[in-house]
């Protein structure tokens, strides 16, 4: 198999030269030293998302202590942990928002604060496993309601320091379909697909060094690999999606309560 390597990278936003700072909106009883995240989503009616925090001493479920409550948040996806679960990133719906815009607010379990985040932010997102970095793909162009094809235009923004960068990834043909966004390892996958849901490319992000990777190019004519085979050039669970330890915390039954 060919691998394609070149790598396209576009500064089209520098690190801001000062950085924006997060406010504290809300405290809570900070984690013991045996204690993690868990969390239940409930929908109350009228389209409305409320998600509760628990603390989980010792790893065990039944042995739980509620946090708080918030309201208006995003659903499945809107909640995300790093690797140890003792922080948390969330987006809030908000009436003025632009079109699919959410607000992101930081829970930190050591200290036991709530913050918001100078950052507003789109659907798909990632959290890095270690919290320093939220990455989300901005896949609509701006004021027709339709797909960016000819590229992926890629946001991360350093929770440290509140700077953001703008990154674009873009194919050899534009994509049929659209873009979407997973965290494995240490790492930020982006992929585009084909109109029928067929793979068509593949890049990598690591986001301490901000290295944007071409994996593979599907939309090049020249393509080796048949269409029905290219499935298999990502990396897939034991039900054909692509593996993403986001998608892995919302199916655990310890982390998320039904």
């Amino acid at each position: 198999m060919r691998i394609f390597s070149f790598v396209f990278i576009l500064f089209l936003l520098a690190s801001c030269s000062s950085a924006a700072t997060a406010e504290v909106v809300a405290n809570f009883m900070p984690l013991g030293e045996n204690e993690r995240f868990a969390y239940r989503l409930q929908r109350p009616g009228g389209g409305r998302i409320d998600l509760t925090l628990y603390a989980i001493t010792d790893d065990d479920i039944e042995n739980r202590r509620e946090l708080f409550t918030w309201g208006n948040t995003d659903g499945d996806e809107g909640i995300q942990f790093t690797d140890d679960f003792r922080v948390a990133f969330f987006l809030e719906r908000w009436q003025d928002a632009p079109p699919f815009s959410r607000l992101l607010y930081k829970v930190n379990g050591d200290t036991g604060e709530v913050k918001k985040l100078p950052v507003e932010v789109v659907r798909p997102w990632r959290a890095s496993k270690d919290g320093r970095y939220i990455a989300f793909t901005n896949i609509w162009l701006p004021g027709t309601g339709s797909w960016d094809r000819r590229q992926a235009n890629i946001f991360v923004f350093d929770v440290t320091t509140g700077t953001s960068t703008q990154l674009a990834w873009k194919t050899n043909a534009p994509v049929e379909s659209a873009w979407d966004l997973h965290r494995l390892d240490d790492a930020f996958l982006i992929t585009g697909t084909f109109e029928r849901g067929a793979p068509a490319a593949l890049a990598m992000l690591c986001p301490s060094s901000m290295e944007l990777r071409t994996l593979w190019d599907a939309t090049s004519i020249n393509f080796p690999v048949d269409p029905s085979d290219r499935i298999h050039m990502l990396p897939l669970d034991d039900v054909n999606n692509v593996l993403d330890d986001v998608l892995l915390q919302q199916f655990d039954p310890n982390i998320r309560l039904r």
